[in-house]
């Protein structure tokens, strides 16, 4: 069997093996049983970064510089792209710089692969412009996480050569397929791949007998909807203030955050933890979802549109054993079992949230069977699994195969 060079160019990696940022790509690309499949991570540079690296795997991750010094490359990482210039619009002075340098580096680095897995639409989209330039027909498989398929018209004109073009799009749930198929992309190049998670990382013998415990992980942006959080918690509180809060995480909206809870007069049962400056914030991370009860995700979509896609935060919550309360948002009904691994609210619901709350603290046995389902919903979407059918994905495209089931 031939050996397979596979190129991921993307827009974000993970800044270092077990970084809280991005991981998910790093869990895929990482498992063992590779066999003959060799991958190179291709993915922008930032201050002090070296310029390439060996990931467990391996994983070949390459950075390419994009500006000088390097203090100015803040396109990527941090909070975000779309967050990094609500910040600092002077990054959008760097976009031109940041797409020519991506695209120079896909022309180098693609010659030597077989095949091109873009991760998000941006990457796919200039991994079709490098094939065109080079006149070659490398295939091209693009995987799209929620950001990306959360665009105005714009986008959805620029992605028409990517749909066109593109051999394969990989989508994490049936609202994105229909989203790109409403988009103008062929139905029968759409494959759902859901997210991936290492379960065995988060087996949890605690026994969570007193489901007071509630556990928020995630970026603090406004799409997590944590202000909507927390007012269906207050609401909680006022009717037990045994519960308490527990927010893991950092972004732009931390300080309107602290400045609700603070409002509201919940601060003695609310901590907010930063994971992000710790030295292993992954493994902090898991042990924080292995002492905690319920996991709650209030998801909304933002103000300029961004929606989640199905975020792998509750597939690991419910690894651990956290039933889930969250929204009817995006693809989280998808992974969210409403009424048996969790509760689901509409957006911005918060009383209904608080309601879902308070039944799961106050009913043992339906938390308790909650508990098993979650567990056992979490394995459908092991990255032992995922990993060897992307394997046998990176295989059907390479020979061509024109079916894709």
């Amino acid at each position: 069997m031939k050996d397979l060079n596979i190129l991921v160019p993307t827009t974000t990696f993970p800044k270092f093996p077990g970084d809280y940022w991005a991981n998910f790509l790093e869990e895929i690309f990482k498992q063992p049983g590779n066999g003959n499949v060799r991958i190179k991570v291709l993915c922008p540079h930032f201050k002090g970064a070296k310029a390439s690296e060996l990931f467990t795997g391996p994983i070949e991750v390459k950075r390419f510089r994009y500006f000088w010094p390097e203090s100015l490359e803040k396109v990527s990482y941090g909070d975000g792209v779309a967050v990094n210039i609500r910040k600092n619009p002077f990054i959008l002075l760097l976009f031109p710089f940041f797409g020519l340098f991506f695209l120079l580096n896909i022309l180098k680095e693609h010659k030597e692969c077989d095949l091109i897995h873009a991760q998000l639409g941006p990457s796919g989209l200039i991994s079709i412009i490098a094939m065109a330039l080079t006149k070659t027909k490398k295939p091209i498989i693009t995987s799209f996480y929620g950001r990306d398929v959360s665009g105005n018209i714009l986008i959805r004109w620029l992605y028409k050569p990517l749909f066109k073009y593109g051999s394969l799009f990989l989508v994490l749930g049936e609202e994105m397929k229909q989203t790109l198929k409403a988009w103008g992309c062929d139905e029968s190049k759409i494959k759902i791949f859901p997210i991936w998670v290492d379960t065995k990382r988060f087996e949890n013998k605690n026994k969570h007998g007193g489901r007071t415990k509630l556990i928020f992980v995630g970026r603090f942006i406004e799409k997590k909807g944590l202000v909507w959080g927390i007012r269906a918690f207050n609401e909680c509180h006022k009717k037990d203030n045994r519960l308490r809060f527990m927010l893991v995480g950092d972004g732009p909206e931390k300080e309107k955050i602290q400045k609700k809870v603070k409002l509201l007069g919940i601060g003695q049962a609310v901590d907010i933890i930063n994971n992000t400056r710790c030295n292993k914030p992954r493994d902090i991370t898991i042990k924080m979802l292995k002492e905690s009860d319920i996991f709650v995700l209030p998801s909304i979509t933002s103000s300029d549109g961004d929606k989640e896609g199905t975020p792998t935060v509750l597939i690991e919550a419910q690894a651990a054993g956290l039933p889930c309360i969250s929204t009817n948002h995006a693809g989280i009904p998808e992974i969210v079992i409403d009424k048996k691994t969790g509760l689901i609210s509409d957006e911005k619901d918060y009383r209904a949230m608080s309601t879902n709350i308070l039944r799961m603290v106050r009913d043992k046995r339906m938390y308790d069977s909650m508990r098993k389902e979650a567990i056992k919903n979490a394995k459908r979407y092991d990255v032992h699994e995922r990993h060897r059918e992307l394997m046998g994905i990176y295989r059907q495209i390479y020979c061509q195969n024109p079916k894709i089931s």
